[in-house]
């Protein structure tokens, strides 16, 4: 080289290669029939992968342009497929040409084109050529639209490859390349769920149990099957994945399979628990561990609206695993209180119980458990009752405290929360009040008369069943608080013959309690004289009752006497008793007089009304239209006011009623359909128009529009009505 400008071009480009060793790949043999072909992906420059056919079969390989040195081919294998099944002749030995697709080989020979797959190796298609159009000659791909021609000797097809790519993702399957089938399935859910489930089963098989349970989580494989898979190995950490990834996957509305796998989870920690605590003890760090993952899974929002609406299932589980750590800690969690206060009576752990009520309560709850609280621990029992005030019905508690009162006469108790519930709630059910007449009548008589007394004697206003309490009372002896009753029901006849047994100061003061009825008042003082004479025969205690009630009379009393009773020992009562008869004759004497006087004078000023009259003028107009009065029927009144009858009426409407109004109305159209227009009319329409005419007259003209009650009864009614206000002040607006 004599100088720089005539130095070899490309010199630096094979200097790369000086030093390297030469890398081929040689195939001897008959090679008349070779063809070398590429592919290129579309809008690239760049060769993807290339074949050549050779005696041996064809050469196959994918480039790798990022390999330095002077091999670039990457996967290259000889593809040695036969022509025919069974056959050893190869299809690359009779090929007269060859075209490469992403994953086929189309390859003719004779007169047919065979389809090899490169993946595979295998001859998926053997289409024939039309005997008239002869043999296969060559094939040929167009560079730049992708197009295959095959030409035969007397024609030429066009080639059409639709969607090649279809099943490759299951040739890549049945070679377990999982992450390339996958790419291939291209989102098609079926073929990942079989891609899944392949890879699940190879990784079970190699032993690698938390990778494959997490990839059978998300297969159809029937629940069971898997579970069973692997419950069947020793490491049960596989099965705990999937159950978790299986809790993950289910969706809101598979409420059933979700509670089912949430249920054998929980069967899973208490069996594990339950383990580690039998070999080691519940302080070891491997209890500690999984009882913390176990309080987490616990505190996920769906699994706790799992368990409380499987609370039934989950409470047997416990109860099977016999874990009475859990049981509460549980059933607080799901908040199944019921459960936890029955665990805790049946445990005799009772003012435990009272205080997961006090805590955590409902009505119902308390309900069901009150009973059997009450028997163990009365006084701290009513005490919480108590503090519940108005949140506990204590008509629902009726019942319970029955029970309680007749089982174990828990009576001091009972009497505490009824009288809590009258005195301090208020509560004025007469089943609360007849309970608690019940107990003071058994068994605290001396509590009885003043409850009775604060009751009040009017019938309407007492809280208790009379009948009830009276039965109470007579049963027991109680005959004041049975006075006391029976004259609140309003019988004292029977309330005063009973005080009589017992007391005559009572039944006096039962008696003058009706003073304002005279009649029964002294029908009652009979009955106590009545009693008093016969019982002792005695004048002067007869005599003084009159002194006590000035209703009773001497004739009152002298027939309760035997005939042999002398005379003169009544001669003062009965000689005071005609003085007051003739007082009372006087005074009637001087009230006839009276009457009579007002009688004369009525008569006069009737009398002095027949002559009194109004003068009326020619030029005297209606107060309501301003028109002359004598124009039209018209109405005076003794303030001067004149007004005409229609517009009187019309005027009066707007200050009536809506039944006054309706009745006017219906009154002024019967007056005016028994007009006549020719002015003749038969008697009895006469004084039918007469009596509507006196009617409509009574309800419009019975007072003075301007000065009767009717309009100063409107004095604080606006002076404009509501519609029109608001008329009006959207016109100023």
């Amino acid at each position: 080289i004599t100088s720089t400008e005539n130095r070899p071009l490309f010199l630096g480009v094979f200097s790369n290669y000086k030093d390297s060793l030469d890398n081929y790949v040689e195939f001897k043999g008959n090679n008349s029939t070779a063809a070398l072909k590429l592919y290129y992906q579309p809008s690239t420059m760049m060769a993807n992968s290339f074949a050549w056919t050779t005696s041996h079969g064809v050469y196959y390989g994918v480039f790798n342009w990022s390999l330095q040195g002077s091999s670039i081919g990457d996967e290259t294998k000889l593809l040695k497929v036969a022509r025919d099944p069974g056959s050893s002749k190869l299809l690359s030995q009779d090929g007269v040409g060859l075209v490469v697709t992403p994953f086929h080989l189309l390859i003719p020979h004779d007169n047919e084109i065979s389809v090899v797959c490169v993946l595979s190796e295998k001859v998926l298609v053997n289409d024939r050529i039309p005997n008239e159009c002869g043999a296969a000659v060559g094939i040929s791909q167009d560079s730049i639209k992708g197009t295959i021609w095959l030409y035969a000797s007397k024609g030429i097809f066009k080639c059409k490859m639709d969607r090649e790519d279809r099943n490759v993702w299951k040739t890549y399957l049945d070679q377990h390349k999982f992450e390339q089938s996958r790419k291939y399935c291209y989102g098609d859910q079926m073929k990942l769920l079989q891609v899944r489930m392949k890879e699940a089963e190879l990784l079970f098989e190699k032993g690698d149990y938390v990778e494959s349970a997490k990839l059978f989580a998300y297969t159809l494989v029937p629940f069971e099957q898997v579970f069973f898979k692997l419950n069947s190995v020793e490491d049960d950490t596989g099965l705990r994945v999937f159950l978790m990834e299986k809790l993950n996957m289910l969706a809101e509305n598979e409420k059933g399979q979700y509670s089912l796998v949430a249920l054998i989870m929980l069967e899973y920690y208490f069996k594990r628990l339950g383990q580690i605590r039998d070999n080691t003890s519940e302080g070891s760090n491997e209890y500690n561990k999984l009882n913390n993952e176990f309080e987490a899974f616990l505190n996920k929002p769906r699994i706790l609206k799992t368990l409380k609406e499987n609370s039934n299932a989950v409470y047997h589980l416990l109860s099977s695993h016999a874990d009475k750590t859990n049981i509460i800690k549980i059933c607080r969690l799901i908040k199944a209180y019921n459960r936890v206060v029955t665990h805790l009576i049946n445990t005799n752990r009772h003012m435990e119980a009272l205080e997961i009520l006090s805590e955590h309560s409902s009505e119902d709850l308390m309900l069901q458990h009150l009973p059997t609280l009450l028997k163990a621990i009365p006084v701290p029992t009513v005490e919480f009752i108590i503090s519940k005030g108005h949140k506990l019905d204590p008509l629902k508690m009726v019942p319970i405290l029955i029970q309680v009162h007749a089982s174990r006469g828990c009576s001091s108790e009972v009497k505490r929360y009824l009288e809590h519930c009258i005195d301090d709630m208020e509560r004025t059910e007469s089943v609360l009040h007849n309970f608690l007449i019940t107990i003071y009548a058994t068994e605290y008589p001396s509590k009885l008369l003043p409850y009775l007394k604060l009751q009040g004697d009017n019938m309407d206003s007492v809280c208790y069943d009379t009948k009830l309490a009276l039965r109470e009372c007579l049963a027991v002896k109680q005959d004041i608080a049975a006075v006391h009753i029976l004259t609140v029901m309003g019988m004292y006849q029977e309330a005063v013959e009973l005080a009589l047994k017992t007391d005559v100061d009572l039944a006096k003061a039962t008696a003058e309690r009706q003073r304002n009825t005279p009649q029964l008042c002294k029908k009652l003082w009979l009955l106590i004289t009545r009693f008093l004479v016969e019982k002792s025969q005695d004048v002067e205690k007869a005599l003084a009752i009159m002194k006590e009630c000035e209703l009773i009379k001497i004739e009152d009393i002298l027939p309760f006497f035997p005939d042999f009773v002398t005379i003169d020992l009544f001669k003062d009562a009965i000689c005071q008793s005609l003085n007051q008869y003739n007082k009372e004759i006087e005074q009637l004497k001087e009230e006839m007089e009276e009457a009579s006087g007002i009688a004369d004078e009525m008569r006069a000023d009737i009398t002095l009304l027949k002559q009194e009259h109004t003068s009326i003028s020619p030029d005297d107009t209606c107060i309501e239209c301003s028109t002359g009065l004598l124009d039209r029927p018209f109405y005076i009144f003794q303030c001067t006011h004149k007004f005409h009858q229609d517009c009187l009426c019309d005027a009066v409407l707007e200050y009536m009623t809506a039944p006054e109004k309706q009745q006017v109305l219906q009154l002024r159209a019967r007056l005016l359909s028994l007009s006549s227009d020719d002015g003749r009319i038969s008697r009895s329409a006469y004084e039918e128009r007469a009596r509507v005419r006196a009617q409509l007259d009574d309800l419009v003209a019975c007072e003075c529009l301007y000065c009767g009650d009717r309009f100063v009864e409107c004095i604080d009614r606006p002076f404009l009505a509501e519609q029109d206000w608001r008329k009006v002040v959207d016109d100023w607006n």
